[in-house]
């Protein structure tokens, strides 16, 4: 398959045509995108050069794709639309890229949208191997930050490919499987669930949680089987099934004392969703109050690896879901719209499923406008992302909008969703 022509990727026509009507030079660019990154107390380092590559068809990482955004004045939602598309029409090269580190070739097994690896004869050698595990340690969380801004539908086929090389690693060395490879594939395992999972396939998001959960073991991690448990957790509540949620959450603190902040706040976040399915708010609120503090630690600490998304401001929009699953609307609404206030940009996929729970609020306390115009806004982040989780959630909306389907404001957003992604 031949590279898209530079001219045709759409990222870098919106950058051209607005660089070229703004009459900017590439070092104006850059310097409006070091000075939106001052409006928020932060630091680009991008220059000319940087500005060029971005026109040559490199994409901006998430913060530098927000400023981007603003210096050129153009809306967040159309940049981060033209960067995912881009991302996904040169996904192969991404993957291409993988297997060369690894030695490999791209060879597909059967004719098929996406392309599978396989190993020609030749084994790697240590060295080899360690630079593989290394590339995989870097993009890694380069892929989860793209998955806060872009959502699934563009980063699942990355990791894909990526976790395709690491299970061809891992069965080239099944005498002696390296830990550190081993506890890479339940990274990415653990994130390819979870991508699942937001993308509305719960079997295969099961699939790989097993998978992750094998690895884990075999690495003997016992960081990343108690959050791998905290995702089952998830995965049993997204069926709301709050008794299996609350004793697989309760399993992954087991070892507590020796988990990091952060993976201890995720799994006892998780018993507090369990709890507020079945209905207990007394035990519910303990739990939050105790998430938050976990968080809070954690966010103080700068601790990365698992759980690095559970956050304060993440903490207390899930303490506001919980209030929905209780039947408090109107608490509900006040915590959502006060988390939204403090909620960073780059969070922008899970903004969409916020914004889809505050409209089921809003409906449930009698506003279909302020419900429909709140759904309005998830539909627009549904759509860009791929999130099947904001789609349940709007299918929640609707259900709860049926008294009111004759307002104007609802038909606009029936129209909306009637739209395909």
């Amino acid at each position: 398959m031949d590279p898209e022509p530079i001219e045709r990727l759409p990222l870098v026509e919106l950058i051209v045509e607005e660089r070229r009507c703004q009459s900017l030079s590439l070092a104006d660019v850059a310097a409006l995108v070091r000075k939106s990154a001052e409006g928020e107390g932060k630091q680009s380092g991008a220059t000319r050069q940087t500005a060029h590559n971005w026109e040559r068809g490199q994409i901006p990482r998430p913060d530098s794709l927000r400023w981007l955004a603003r210096a050129l004045g153009v809306p967040t939602e159309r940049m981060a639309s033209a960067a995912a598309k881009q991302a996904a029409m040169r996904r192969r090269e991404l993957l291409r890229t993988a297997t060369a580190m690894a030695g490999a070739f791209m060879v597909p097994d059967v004719p098929s949208a996406e392309p599978a690896l396989r190993y020609r004869p030749g084994g790697l050698g240590t060295q080899e191997l360690d630079e593989v595990a290394g590339h995989l340690r870097r993009v890694f969380a380069e892929f989860s930050t793209a998955d806060w801004l872009l959502g699934p539908r563009v980063v699942l086929a990355s990791v894909t490919g990526h976790l395709a090389l690491v299970e061809q690693l891992l069965a080239r060395s099944s005498s002696d499987r390296p830990i550190e490879l081993l506890s890479l594939g339940a990274r990415y395992a653990e994130f390819s669930s979870w991508l699942h999972q937001d993308v509305g396939d719960p079997r295969a998001a099961l699939l790989w949680a097993d998978r992750a959960m094998e690895w884990a073991h075999e690495a003997g991690d016992p960081v990343m089987v108690s959050y791998i448990l905290a995702r089952k957790s998830d995965q049993a509540a997204a069926a709301y099934d709050g008794a299996r949620a609350i004793g697989l959450a309760r399993a992954a603190q087991q070892k507590s004392g020796h988990l990091p902040a952060r993976v201890q706040a995720v799994a006892v976040l998780q018993e507090a969703r369990g709890l507020a399915l079945v209905g207990d708010e007394i035990a519910c609120n303990r739990k939050l109050h105790d998430a938050l503090e976990l968080a809070s630690i954690g966010q103080r600490s700068s601790e990365g690896g698992p759980g690095r998304h559970c956050t304060v401001e993440f903490v207390e929009l899930q303490g506001a879901s919980c209030l929905m699953e209780l039947g408090r609307a109107r608490p509900a609404i006040e915590s959502f719209e006060r988390g939204f206030a403090r909620l960073p940009t780059i969070h922008r996929r899970d903004r969409g499923v916020y914004l889809s729970r505050l409209a089921v609020a809003y409906a449930i306390d009698g506003d279909p406008e302020a419900a429909s115009a709140t759904g309005l806004q998830a539909v627009q982040i549904a759509h860009a992302t791929g999130s099947g989780r904001i789609g349940a959630e709007l299918h929640r909306l609707r259900s709860s909008l049926t008294p009111w389907r004759d307002h104007p404001s609802v038909a606009r957003l029936d129209r909306a969703l009637a739209m395909p992604a």
